[in-house]
Formats: structure tokens, C-alpha cells, sequence
């Protein structure tokens, strides 16, 4: 007899998965650099500068303080999502908070908010307030990003605190992840700027002419130069006596090193006496753009002085002449 082979037919079985869409990665893909430029802080006591998320302005909330420059200061931020289907339906869970230490005279930043005002994100889920803020945007897109606006509130320290002067920075953390937290990305910013000492100006001596006769005729002019604190008299008699001894008028100016300030003195004054008015008019060592002694981040000083001139004539009263000269400086 004869066998026949056994033909075996295996059937293959295709089982096949079908594989659950990817869930979407977020990035935070940047953060803008912020800078509120030059700032003079207060003598003493903090400061606190607002920059608005929606436009960027800054105002003054607090302390006596001042910012110098006037631009616009926001962070703005870029999220991006990857290669999934789902960055085209998935909300993404967005924390703002402060990170790591201050420097120079600037605090720990506050009372973030944020704004989509000229940006492309959408907030579905409005953030709290505080120094540390959450809140939802809808999707981003498959690769594709969305952007945001971020501002705060930046304490700048007065000179009463130990920081020192000069560059200052205080930074903010953005985490971005899945609604639920998962898979979180984070990105570290801060905002800076360029703190300067208060300036201040202090009178050390008094402009004073001395004493002077009146001319035996005609006009007569007295004049003092700073430069030598000499008084001249020109006019027909008219004497200047050595007694009590002439000077100019002195402030000393201090502030923040190598930086450039404007010194303010005024043309004219007038002093005042028993039966009249004499106008002084200045003649100031220094006036308009000046640049303070020293280097950023130490102190720098300026002297300013004043002389004058004035004229008499055989009409004017005779007497002791007061009054009062009035100058002021300020950071450009």
C-alpha cells in the first residue's frame, strides 16, 4: 500500500493592533529677553515698576524710585507642540513662577499676568494672580506654536540694602504639559535692568560777594568767577573790600558712577535788600550734560559752583542784599 504524505496546511493568523494616536508633546520654545533699562533707585525703601502684559507699558506702583527710559518691557512667550494629531484638539496647562535668586538691587518678581493682546494663543481657562499663576490654552497644532504675553511687577531695592548697584536681574520659570500635568517642558527667563544710586545734591558754601562801595558816578558792575572765587569791579570809584572774604556758591553732587546727568542753573536770581532789588546773573563752573566721577556699580560725584555778576549805580540803596539760587540735577 502505498502512503500518501499528510499535507498539513497552517493557516496564518494576522493579528493586528491597531496602535492608539501619540498624545501630544509640548515645548516651551522661548521667552522673550525683558529689560526696564535704567533705573534710579530710591534712597531708601523698595520700588516696585509695573509692566503691563497687554501693552508692555510700565508705571510706577510704589517708592520713590525712578525709571529713566520709557520703552515697552513684556516677555513674550512661544509654545510649540509636536508631531501629533492630537496638538490639533488637546488644551495645554501653562505655569508661570519665579526661579532662582535675584541679583544686583532687583526682588523677587510678582503678580505675573498675561495677554494675548497682538499674540496667537487662545486662554480657555483664565489665570489666578500672584507670583505663581496657571491657566489653559486651546491647541497649539500639529507643529505649530502659539504665543503669549507675560508682565509683572519688578521690586528694585533702595540704597539703605546691601545690593549692589549696576546690572540686576529676577527670573520666571514657564512650564507647559498636558492638561493633566503630564510630560511637563520648562524654559527659564528674567527680567533685567540697570540700577543706579539715588542722586542727590547738597549746598557745602554760601555765593557771597563781600562788600563793595557804590560808584561815585555812573554804572558799576561786580562780578565773582568761580573759577577763583575773586571778585572784579569795574565803575568809576567803586571799590571791593578783602573783608569778609568772597565766595562761590558750592554743591556737591553724588550718584551712580560714569553716568551722565543734567546739571540745572538757572540764569538769573535775585537778591533782595533794605529798599530794592539787585539781578544776579549766574555764572555757573558747570551746567547742562555732565558726566559723574567713577565707574558703574560705585558711587560717583560731581562739585558744582556759581558766581555771578551784577551791576550798580550811585541810585542803588546801600545795605545788605539776600537771596535765594536754586539748583537742580538729574539723570539723562
Amino acid at each position: 500500500m502505498r502512503l500518501q504524505p499528510l499535507r498539513m496546511m497552517l493557516a496564518l493568523f494576522a493579528f493586528i493592533w491597531a496602535l492608539p494616536a501619540l498624545a501630544q508633546t509640548f515645548t516651551v520654545s522661548s521667552i522673550g529677553a525683558a529689560n526696564l533699562g535704567n533705573v534710579a533707585a530710591a534712597s531708601s525703601g523698595q520700588s516696585i515698576f509695573r509692566a503691563a502684559a497687554s501693552s508692555g507699558t510700565v508705571t510706577k506702583l510704589s517708592g520713590n524710585g525712578v525709571r529713566l527710559g520709557s520703552s515697552s518691557v513684556r516677555s513674550l512667550v512661544t509654545i510649540a507642540c509636536g508631531n501629533q494629531t492630537a496638538c490639533n484638539t488637546a488644551n495645554a496647562l501653562v505655569t508661570i513662577t519665579t526661579t532662582g535668586s535675584p541679583t544686583g538691587r532687583a526682588a523677587a518678581l510678582q503678580n505675573f499676568t498675561v495677554s494675548t493682546s497682538g499674540a496667537t494663543a487662545t486662554i480657555v481657562l483664565a489665570p489666578g494672580t500672584g507670583s505663581s499663576i496657571s491657566f489653559r490654552i486651546g491647541p497649539v497644532g500639529r507643529n505649530s506654536s502659539k504665543t503669549f504675553w507675560v508682565g509683572y511687577d519688578l521690586p528694585i531695592n533702595g540704597d539703605n540694602t546691601a545690593g549692589s548697584t549696576g546690572s540686576a536681574t529676577s527670573g520666571l520659570v514657564v512650564t507647559v504639559s498636558r492638561t493633566n500635568s503630564s510630560f511637563p517642558n520648562s524654559r527659564a527667563g528674567s527680567v533685567g535692568a540697570s540700577v543706579f544710586r539715588a542722586i542727590s545734591i547738597t549746598n557745602t558754601a554760601s555765593l557771597a560777594f563781600g562788600r563793595v562801595t557804590l560808584p561815585r558816578s555812573g554804572l558799576a558792575t561786580v562780578s565773582l568767577v568761580p573759577a577763583t572765587e575773586l571778585v572784579t569791579v569795574t565803575g568809576t570809584g567803586i571799590i571791593a573790600f578783602a573783608s569778609p572774604t568772597p565766595t562761590a556758591a558750592a554743591f556737591s553732587v553724588s550718584g551712580e558712577g560714569a553716568q551722565a546727568i543734567t546739571v540745572s542753573v538757572p540764569g538769573s536770581f535775585t537778591l533782595t535788600g533794605p529798599a530794592g532789588t539787585l539781578t544776579v546773573t549766574t555764572i555757573p563752573s558747570v551746567s547742562g550734560t555732565q558726566v559723574l566721577s567713577g565707574t558703574l556699580g560705585a558711587a560717583g560725584a560731581l562739585t558744582v559752583k556759581v558766581g555771578g555778576s551784577f551791576g550798580l549805580s550811585t541810585s542803588t540803596a546801600s545795605g545788605t542784599y539776600t537771596g535765594t539760587i536754586s539748583v537742580t540735577v538729574q539723570y539723562n
